[in-house]
């Protein structure tokens, strides 16, 4: 099998063997610690590691198995290192990223209960002048760079080699986005989106024809997700602590914004209006739990709306189905299939009020279009 190769098919998860890794667990405002943790892997290959819930491949090499429990982060790697220890570095890559993925595919098939589509995580994606991390779906053009044949049609990760050094408290460490939780997580929001809100109309489309372009309120959704898995809503604040909290590359989920920041238009970086939709249900989330309730319970409610809205359009004509991807855009749509899930609680009632009233706060209400809710949030 070579990295190139499609998916695996997924295997029941009796067959899955436990094995030890080195992966990074991140604090708010300062840099990750390597720790150990375990690992359940189908099989193992020169270039691949097989999960149950994703293949991820590296052109350069997999370590053996049993040397992933030993791997060190190295700094990161970089250009500035002897070539032994960028070889470190990207062996730990592997065991990080394939940690971070099994822990937020499982914390995701938990809520909604069933799992979803295998996903490829490809690292050194792009060759060694790449640095970024993004989510590719097979296309007939790319925004950026170019896609190699044979991208997965259930949706890709791609990470890079990184582009720059950040400072830590022992000096400076390589910021390789298969180091980094956060980007690992982000990415992984897409294949979450894809296969439930599927807010783009992919599955209706062409399956070597889908389109790579994102929404504000997926771009927002997936930083909420990091957020969730990181335990901190400075999901950034590692790589990107030198920017100010209120910087828009930040993205910080615990700063006071609101639709008045919300810029709208196909030429507004996604990122930055999703960050308004993000701080809203980080926001919404602290309200849901000061009611008692478990955090997860709101995750839940929260992916099983994403999943209600994919499937709404499932038995809808072309046209009907191009409406309500117009709608699925409003961050009110999403709120409202949202508070409907949450009504579903068993719980204290007050859990569904404290959460509207958490997104009022932000200038976010059931039954208005971003644009009404943006020029409202600014009189």
């Amino acid at each position: 099998m070579s990295a190139t190769v499609a998916p695996l098919p997924r295997r029941p998860a009796n067959g899955v063997g436990s094995v030890r890794v080195r992966a990074h667990l991140p604090r708010p405002g300062v840099e990750a610690e390597p720790v150990d943790c375990t690992l359940f892997v189908l099989e193992a290959g020169d270039t691949f590691l097989a999960l149950p819930e994703a293949v991820v491949t590296d052109p350069r090499g997999v370590p053996p198995l049993e040397s992933l429990a030993f791997t060190e982060p190295a700094g990161g790697g970089g250009p500035l290192v002897p070539a032994d220890e960028r070889r470190k570095a990207q062996a730990y890559a592997v065991g990080n990223a394939a940690w971070h993925v099994q822990r937020g595919l499982r914390y995701v098939t938990s809520l909604l209960e069933h799992p979803l589509p295998i996903l490829t995580v490809r690292l050194n994606a792009h060759g060694p002048d790449w640095g970024g991390g993004h989510y590719r779906l097979p296309a007939r053009q790319y925004t950026d760079l170019p896609e190699q044949p044979g991208v997965a049609a259930t949706g890709e990760v791609h990470l890079g080699t990184g582009r720059r050094y950040v400072g830590t408290r022992d000096g400076r460490y390589f910021a390789a986005p298969s180091h980094n939780a956060a980007i690992i997580y982000h990415e992984l929001g897409h294949h979450v989106c894809r296969h439930t809100a599927d807010f783009r109309g992919n599955r209706h489309r062409n399956q070597a024809a889908q389109t790579n372009l994102r929404t504000g309120i997926e771009e927002g959704t997936c930083d909420y997700l990091a957020a969730v898995l990181l335990g901190t809503p400075d999901i950034y604040g590692w790589h990107r602590g030198d920017r100010s909290v209120a910087a828009p590359r930040r993205r910080r989920l615990d700063t006071p914004l609101t639709m008045a920041g919300f810029r709208g238009g196909r030429d507004v970086d996604p990122h930055s209006d999703g960050t308004v939709w993000a701080t809203a249900l980080w926001s919404a989330r602290f309200a849901w739990q000061e009611q008692g309730l478990a955090e997860h319970a709101f995750d839940s409610a929260l992916l099983r709306a994403l999943m209600h809205l994919g499937e709404e359009s499932l038995s809808q004509d072309a046209a009907e189905r191009e409406h309500m991807l117009r709608r699925r855009r409003y961050f009110s749509a999403v709120l409202a299939a949202l508070l409907e899930q949450a009504q579903r609680h068993p719980g204290d009632p007050s859990g569904v009020s404290a959460v509207e009233a958490a997104f009022a706060a932000r200038g976010i209400v059931v039954g208005h279009s971003n644009a009404a809710l943006r020029d409202a949030a600014r009189r």
